[in-house]
């Protein structure tokens, strides 16, 4: 049976240093065999932490000659030299492009030379030795390494991060087909390197987001031999990449909420696969022989798991749909539970449209997000606003009774399987819904199984306008919003989601619905959170949608939940 493959990121950082983030490095393992791909400061102890000691590494690989790339390279090699006398492993093979590279890796021992002597005389029976293997780097991908059982091929391909010389790597397992960018701009050579992947792990830098701070200053250049995260979620979509690992994070984040901003950056370019943003020592275990299986209800859904291809849909960009359910689309759910009339707006909402945007209110957005968690309620429950960095933020509250926060999480895992269901939502305005993963036949999963990190790809009217999007669903702790909190405030759950535009794969939104408990049911405090480009005039449109839609649904869920469990308790 094939060996998995195992990806381990041993260091994400930069030349500036930063908490818990060692110099770049990646490793991959298939089997025995275990290949490192630089040697950024810290490395020996990353792979120490990784379980894997550089006796056991059966190839190192270099992309260029950086010092936040190569500065442990000498001690990975004098490390194994000293491990050798227990456990005897030769050589270590150091494969990188000609040029600085190569002759880098062939004058690293002379700073060391008074230490090697000193060993050498005392205990070591000889210097340390590598085996060096150079290639010339071309813009066509060529074949770099080979194992000695011939069943993982290392192809190498030349990149842009000038004035440096650099490489990227595409590692071929039976299992698995991964590339590692190196450092490099964002490239038609890495996209025809990464086309198919299962993973691509390529270096993060927030260009587009940091233009306006780093004009004028040195940092201008630095950026300009990175990676701009918008241009690599195009890449990383054309390329058909299945998951995308970002690494040597420029700025390194510091929390949740920074983190999110490089996936942001990534859908905004119009990636629609698994984006993870990587952390010293983050694996990932791909294995595209496995039989798919889904997992277990105890189970929780790891960004890394590759059991829902199979059910993996194509959305018709031309796909004609309308308003209302046909008397030939209607089924016994359809017929019960389809209403045309939807109610009139409380005047709560009617208010808040009144007043438009307000000034003596900041807006919650990710920054602040964490808000929610206080008790009580906030200055602004039902209404619009700006927030601190600008961006328009709308906040609508809706009252559940009779509904419990587990009953909106079944919703949003069961609806996403049809149009017709969608439609049950608010009548006036959904005319179309297809998921992603269409997870609707796949037994033993729970109700979050079904849409976190999956994608609803949606058609409706925001008031007048037409819209076609893609509504794509994530962990609310990616957003500060870990579980023991939303517990201790007395949450049951929380839906969280990034908008895109469907057609193009713009980020559009972001929205969080916060289900909490009360005496007579739950209420949702729902946000939506735009850009700062977003006109006023989309607040109210904005919040007359999502009050309707709510509060029609918080109308009949409870008994639409009893029906739906009573004819099929299995689903």
């Amino acid at each position: 049976m094939p060996h998995p493959t195992t990806v381990t990121l041993t260091g994400t950082g930069v030349p500036h240093p930063a908490p818990g983030r060692a110099g770049a490095g990646v490793l991959i393992r298939h089997g025995d065999v275990a290949l490192q791909f630089d040697a950024g400061r810290g490395t020996v102890i990353r792979l120490s932490e990784a379980g894997v000691e550089p006796y056991a590494l059966t190839a190192q690989f270099v992309t260029h000659v950086h010092s936040d790339h190569v500065i442990d390279l000498a001690d990975v090699a004098m490390t194994r030299w000293i491990q050798q006398q227990l456990h005897p492993c030769g050589p270590l093979v150091i494969v990188a492009p000609q040029g600085t590279a190569a002759r880098y890796v062939r004058r690293m021992f002379d700073v060391f030379d008074d230490d090697i002597a000193t060993r050498i005389a005392h205990v070591q029976p000889g210097p340390p030795e590598v085996e060096v293997i150079e290639f010339p780097p071309t813009g066509q991908p060529a074949v770099v390494w080979v194992s000695d059982d011939g069943n993982v091929v290392v192809d190498a391909v030349a990149v842009h991060h000038e004035p440096a010389e650099a490489v990227a790597y595409r590692v071929t397992t039976p299992t698995a087909v991964v590339v590692v960018s190196g450092d490099t701009v964002v490239c038609d050579e890495v996209e025809q390197l990464a086309a198919g992947a299962d993973l691509l792990v390529h270096e993060a830098c927030r260009t587009t987001a940091l233009a306006d701070v780093i004009a004028g200053t040195r940092l201008e250049t630095v950026f300009s031999y990175h990676a701009d995260t918008v241009p690599l979620g195009g890449l990383a979509e054309r390329a058909g990449v299945a998951h995308l690992l970002l690494t040597h994070l420029i700025p390194a984040p510091s929390g949740d909420t920074e983190e999110a901003a490089f996936v942001a950056d990534v859908r905004s370019g119009g990636y629609t696969g698994r984006v993870t943003v990587g952390r010293d020592l983050t694996e990932v275990v791909v294995d595209r022989t496995a039989d798919v299986a889904a997992p277990s209800a105890a189970d929780t859904l790891d960004v890394a798991d590759d059991w829902r291809s199979p059910f993996e849909t194509v959305l018709d960009p031309h796909r004609a749909t309308h308003i209302g359910i046909w008397r030939d689309e209607a089924d016994d759910i359809s017929g019960d539970f389809y209403r045309w009339d939807v109610p009139a707006l409380n005047p709560e909402c009617s208010d808040a449209i009144v007043a438009g945007t307000r000034t003596d209110v900041v807006g919650l957005d990710l920054t602040n997000i964490t808000d929610l968690l206080d008790p009580g309620y906030l200055p602004l429950e039902t209404g619009i606003a700006r927030t601190s960095t600008g961006a328009l933020s709308v906040a609508v509250l809706t009252q559940w009774p009779d509904t419990d926060p587990e009953m909106i999480d079944w919703w949003f895992g069961w609806h996403l399987a049809s149009t017709e269901r969608y439609k049950l939502w608010h009548p006036q305005a959904h005319y179309f819904s297809q998921p992603r993963f269409d997870l609707s036949d796949v037994p033993g999963l729970t109700d979050r199984q079904r849409y976190v990190d999956n994608t609803s790809w949606v058609d409706e009217y925001i008031s007048f306008l037409p819209s076609r999007l893609a509504i794509t669903f994530h962990d609310p702790a990616d957003i500060g919003l870990g579980s023991e909190a939303l517990e201790a405030a007395g949450y049951g759950t929380v839906v969280c989601a990034v908008v895109t535009d469907s057609d193009h794969g713009h980020e559009l939104s972001r929205l969080v619905h916060a289900v909490r408990r009360t005496n007579f049911g739950c209420e949702m405090r729902s946000r939506f959170i735009f850009g700062p480009e977003i006109p006023d005039l989309i607040g109210p449109l904005m919040l007359d949608h999502c009050w309707t839609e709510m509060t029609h649904l918080a109308s009949f869920l409870p008994k639409l939940h009893a029906h739906v469990a009573s004819s099929s308790p299995a689903r």
